[in-house]
């Protein structure tokens, strides 16, 4: 049978997985809100750990709700010369086509 009244009210929170405090859950609702700015270079993937609890006496719960979380990459950094200033010397007589320097760049 299923529970009813405050037993069958349940309760959610997160166990783990939010040590940066990045994510909230919604207690009610069990809704997931990333609450800071989350950014692909310093961590690409979260796992929380989710707590759903009843409300009867005693609450049981269950701690089995893994979420995982994968964050997209953005466009946002500039590339980055390898090294700077560039420089380079050609006699005038060089074959056309001749390769004067060979420039270098990452994108982080």
């Amino acid at each position: 049978d299923r529970d009813r009244g405050s037993n069958a009210v349940v309760h959610f929170s997160i166990m783990s997985g939010n040590t940066r405090g990045q994510f909230y859950i919604d207690a009610q609702t069990g809704k997931v809100d990333a609450v800071s700015q989350l950014d692909y270079e310093a961590n690409k993937e979260y796992t929380l750990r989710i707590r759903a609890q009843d409300g009867g006496r005693p609450p049981l719960s269950n701690i089995s709700g893994l979420v995982t979380v994968q964050v997209l990459d953005i466009n946002d950094n500039a590339p980055i010369f390898v090294s700077t200033p560039f420089q380079a010397t050609v006699l005038e007589n060089v074959p056309l086509g001749y390769s004067v320097l060979h420039i270098q760049a990452i994108d982080a």
